[in-house]
């Protein structure tokens, strides 16, 4: 009985690692596309011994999420990668993450919690919380730039927005 464990410890890593379809590039690991059923999602940080360093487009497009855990190794976030997640209620970014792709949380309707590290994160795509009606608080490090126009266009229910280091209304 005492073995059952064990290898349940041995195959857990596999049985996680499934659920992602992956592409490998100079010895690192970028999430293509989730193929589980979970609305909890935990992303690893190592998949066959390398680090996974970037979500991709449309990673995560439409799936049923209510919840992501984004690795430490994580440094960028790609375009539409959680677009249409209408059932995700909070993310949070680790302190190694430093872009934010274009439409890369666009119509996540329950998103209600962001936290963008403080000390990391440079870019915010276009659009990229585009329709996050559930937006209520969020706080942007001084740092941040947004290249292209209005990332939280369609916000409607922002009502603190602080932008660190800038004065109100500017």
């Amino acid at each position: 009985m005492k073995l059952l464990p064990i290898f349940l410890l041995l195959i857990l890593p596999t049985v996680v690692e499934a659920q992602f379809d992956y592409t490998t590039n100079n010895s690192t690991i970028t999430i293509a596309k989730y193929e589980g059923v979970s609305g909890l999602v935990s992303i690893p940080s190592i998949i066959n011994g390398l680090p996974v360093i970037a979500i991709g487009t449309n990673a995560f497009w439409g799936c049923n999420l209510t919840n992501i855990m984004i690795p430490s190794s994580v440094t960028s976030i790609g375009k539409w990668a959680f677009a249409n997640c209408t059932n995700l209620t909070s993310v949070m970014f680790p302190n190694s993450v430093t872009s934010i792709g274009e439409w890369a949380f666009a119509r996540c309707e329950r998103l209600a919690n962001v936290t963008i590290p403080t000390n990391s994160v440079t870019t915010i795509g276009d659009c990229a919380f585009f329709d996050c009606i559930s937006l209520a608080n969020l706080t942007i490090p001084k740092n941040v730039t947004f290249p292209r126009g209005h990332p939280f266009w369609g916000c409607i229910g922002l009502t603190n927005f602080v932008w660190e280091g800038h004065a109100a209304g500017k």
